[in-house]
């Protein structure tokens, strides 16, 4: 258990500061897993093309630490969710059938929880990472009057942020040798976490390549909605459709074309969510199928519009693969806040308790002027060093001359 903050960026006081914010945090944590005697169940979704297991395994190995984790099918049973804690669906690249949304719909009615971590646009990785471009197209998955109707809605746009990560990119002229060099690279920022929020409280930023932007709908003055994670104060939106290119990227200074700030990426909504299926039809695929429930019971729902912040990188090594992970960058080798993030994420999501209520614990870190420090240094190693010697000295001449003074009568 690594109990010492060391976020980039900050000062080793500060480090320290946060250290002790989430010491009782951490160690209860410990404690948890030492004593848990029933595990509960969360489950990926599968059958949309969603991420792969291998893809998964970081974070994946990081929670079931907490829960037994099944993958699968949503298939026609309505009520072959309920004994899941939370649900993960994780870059689903294929349309959502309404059995499937039925489903997930009245899993939600019935106090389900779930974290939705859908893309806004679909490139082509491969395209790109042979011809360095790629069509970005709107990704239609037949689930924005589902969001829509939970409160948020997925834009389908590629955010570009100055503040990102580094790939390496090829700076020779054309017809000479290759020479690479780490690029920005825009397409991929680096999210900010919010500090009111007991979610992302305290973790570095956040790894998102070709990330779209969230956006709350509808008034919903009974629920409780709070972004996570949104881009720098230099950032632009990419409307789509279009072509990506390495060979076109704008200019970082450009502040007319970075002229975006705080775009969310990230949020998290409770309370009581109104169905989808409220005025329609049972989908006929589903089995024995329960009345309808309108409106949910308080429950919690994540919505991420980038899937990629839960996919660890995969790498070749001869006859085998190996899973890196989760949010680190190999470029760069720094670690990113990813996993740390997720894990919350799934963490709050479950938290039936208010143990989580434990990372929003607040210490005023009180620092030393140091400007000050620097102008009365020489005062205050007089006062501090030679000032209490003077005085001992000072008392002992005092004690001598009262004493030569007592015994002289």
């Amino acid at each position: 258990m690594l109990l010492l903050k060391n976020l980039r960026g900050i000062s080793g006081e500060e480090n320290l500061n946060i250290s002790i914010e989430n010491l009782e945090f951490q160690l209860t944590d410990a404690i948890r897993q030492l004593t848990t005697t029933r595990i509960s169940k969360i489950a990926f979704l599968e059958g949309h093309g969603e991420l792969s297991e291998i893809e998964t395994y970081d974070i994946s190995k990081s929670l079931s630490k907490y829960f037994q984790i099944d993958r699968g099918v949503i298939g026609t049973d309505a009520s072959i969710l309920k004994d899941y804690k939370a649900v993960i669906i994780a870059k689903p690249m294929t349309a959502f059938s309404e059995k499937d949304k039925f489903v997930i719909d009245q899993y939600i009615m019935n106090g389900g929880r779930v974290l939705w971590l859908v893309d806004g646009v679909r490139i082509s990785p491969k395209s790109f990472s042979s011809i360095g471009q790629s069509p970005a197209l709107a990704l239609d998955l037949n689930l924005n009057d589902m969001l829509f109707r939970y409160g948020v809605r997925i834009n389908p746009v590629l955010l570009q942020d100055v503040q990102s990560t580094l790939i390496p990119m090829n700076v020779a002229p054309k017809g000479e040798k290759a020479h690479f060099e780490l690029m920005p690279w825009i397409f991929s920022p680096l999210l900010l976490t919010s500090n009111e929020h007991v979610i992302t409280r305290n973790i570095p930023p956040v790894k998102a390549p070709f990330s779209s932007a969230i956006e709350m709908v509808g008034e919903m003055k009974e629920m409780q909605r709070n972004f996570l994670i949104a881009t720098s104060n230099n950032s632009h939106a990419l409307q789509t459709p279009t072509d990506i290119s390495l060979a076109e990227m704008p200019d970082l200074k450009d502040t007319k074309y970075f002229n975006m700030s705080y775009v969310p990426v990230g949020a998290v909504l409770e309370g009581k969510f109104p169905s989808v299926f409220a005025n329609r039809m049972t989908p006929q695929e589903i089995i024995n199928p329960p009345a309808i429930k309108k409106e949910s019971e308080a429950t919690r729902q994540i919505f991420i519009a980038c899937a990629d912040v839960i996919k660890n990188e995969v790498e070749n090594q001869g006859d085998s693969i190996r899973a890196l992970p989760l949010g680190f960058d190999r470029f760069m080798n720094q670690q990113f806040g990813n996993k740390e993030f997720i894990l919350n994420a799934v963490l709050y999501l479950t938290d039936q308790d208010g143990w989580m209520k434990l990372r929003n614990r607040t210490i005023e870190l009180r620092l030393l002027n140091k400007k000050a420090i620097m102008e009365e240094r020489v005062k205050w190693q007089i006062i501090n060093v030679i000032l209490p010697f003077l005085i001992l000295i000072g008392i002992g001449f005092l004690y001598q001359f009262l004493r030569k003074r007592k015994y002289a009568k």
